[in-house]
């Protein structure tokens, strides 16, 4: 295995490509929208936790060795157990989360974007839906309602757009 400075030589040079690497992936989902006509029909969102395997700071110094970009991040699990009595799992990490938009029959994401650990996951959904929308989605459920949500209109419908929040980290 090698060592991690490799790792973090291999991040920095990926870093400075992140709109090259972006265009190669809005094309792959072009292309397989173009095999797949009803990719993107139901779609989930969902985020996970992603360790920066760096160690927080409080030194402003960039040499390197440091993650200046990654924050902490939460989530908290809750359930209740047979017995009726309530459980919380809290996990915390040092890192970075992935936001994606997921095609639930194919099981594909469509969409994508890497924030901090503390990135609210809500906030995220419609710069989501927004970068896929373009040439994504026809919807032809049945339309039960209609609203605007910062100038983009949002059809709700029976089937066509389902959204899980929170699975695992």
């Amino acid at each position: 295995m090698p060592p991690s400075w490799v790792y973090t030589r291999f991040l920095k040079l990926l870093f400075e490509f992140k709109s090259e690497v972006d265009a190669m992936f809005d094309r792959l989902v072009d292309e397989l929208k173009g095999l797949l006509p009803d990719l993107g029909f139901s779609v989930a969102v969902d985020s996970k936790g992603v360790d920066s395997g760096g160690r927080p700071t409080k030194e402003n110094k960039r040499d390197g060795r440091r993650d200046m970009d990654a924050d902490w991040g939460k989530k908290a699990y809750h359930g209740q157990r047979e017995d009726g009595t309530l459980w919380e799992k809290v996990v915390t990490w040092f890192g970075y989360k992935i936001h994606l938009l997921v095609d639930t029959q194919y099981e594909m994401p469509i969409s994508y974007q890497v924030t901090k650990a503390s990135a609210s996951d809500t906030k995220r959904l419609l710069p989501l839906v927004r970068r896929r929308r373009r040439n994504i989605w026809r919807f032809t459920g049945t339309s039960i309602g209609q609203r605007r949500i910062r100038g983009m209109i949002v059809r709700t419908t029976v089937v066509g757009f389902t959204m899980s929040m929170g699975l695992s980290r």
